[in-house]
């Protein structure tokens, strides 16, 4: 109440209260009588509902979850049953025993398709590299007397060493051409598949892909004028043409250029014999 109100304002507004109350109280007394009636009668005196507030959640009904938003289900992991790095294949490590790497692998991807040696090397003249075939210097070749590989479909892993009882695990090749195996040459991408550590890359990829994943990259002209890769991010094995390199060929007058629909036809690392020279 404000008290600045005159005294004849202040008596007619308690009087007001008075009436007011009076009309209150007689209303309570009203309801409570009603409400013992009901009781005498056994009968339960409806109650209007309170308005229901927007944010109240029920008591009664039960919290139902809501459905999850529908994504994109990812590409299964076991549709790439071995990853290949730089130093590794699968869990072997380039320098791992030849033995065990391939019952690894095998354990992986089912029996291996071909396997070529154990087969020793020879020197040109007593030194040097050593050649598969002795006294070519165009043959194959590379720092170790005796050579060994295991291929599934055109994914090959190679070993080398002194001897054939001690040979470790010193590279790998996928390739859409197995230069190993005579009786499969257009390899294809084995099933299960072989891809790329980290970025997943693997055979049949197109240049956008395979360029994302390794920016330092770029293509050039390679031996009959194919599209070569360089800037690998490991030691590549040459095998003629090229370490990595990309389908089609290379357009003489802009040799920068990758092809349209250009896919990887084949990626490598480590150790492995490479054809000579002149």
């Amino acid at each position: 109440m404000n008290t600045r109100t005159t005294t004849s304002t202040a008596r007619a507004t308690r009087i007001g209260s008075r009436l007011a109350g009076g009309a209150v109280l007689a209303a309570a007394l009203g309801m409570l009588a009603a409400c013992g009636s009901a009781e005498e009668t056994g009968e339960v005196a409806a109650r209007d509902p309170a308005p229901a507030s927007p944010s109240a959640s029920p008591t009664t009904d039960p919290v139902v979850a809501a459905s999850p938003t529908a994504t994109a289900t990812p590409a299964p992991e076991s549709a790439v049953a071995v990853v290949v790095s730089g130093t590794t294949v699968g869990d072997s490590r380039f320098g791992d025993p030849r033995a065990a790497t391939v019952a690894t692998l095998t354990d992986r991807l089912g029996e291996p398709d071909a396997t070529v040696g154990p087969q020793r090397f020879e020197q040109v003249g007593g030194s040097g590299p050593w050649y598969q075939s002795g006294g070519d210097n165009l043959s194959p070749a590379w720092d170790h007397r005796v050579f060994a590989t295991t291929c599934w479909d055109g994914f090959c892993v190679l070993f080398g060493g002194e001897d054939a009882d001690d040979l470790e695990l010193l590279g790998w090749e996928l390739a859409t051409y197995n230069r190993w195996h005579e009786t499969r040459k257009d390899a294809g991408v084995p099933e299960p598949g072989v891809a790329l550590a980290d970025t997943g890359v693997t055979l049949g990829d197109s240049w956008e892909t395979l360029h994302a994943a390794y920016p330092e990259t770029e293509t050039h002209w390679a031996e009959g004028a194919a599209v070569g890769v360089g800037g690998a991010p490991w030691p590549t094995i040459f095998d003629g043409v090229d370490g990595w390199r990309m389908s089609g060929h290379v357009d003489y007058e802009h040799p920068e250029r990758t092809p349209d629909d250009s896919v990887v036809t084949r990626l490598s690392a480590g150790e492995g014999p490479e054809p000579g020279c002149c």
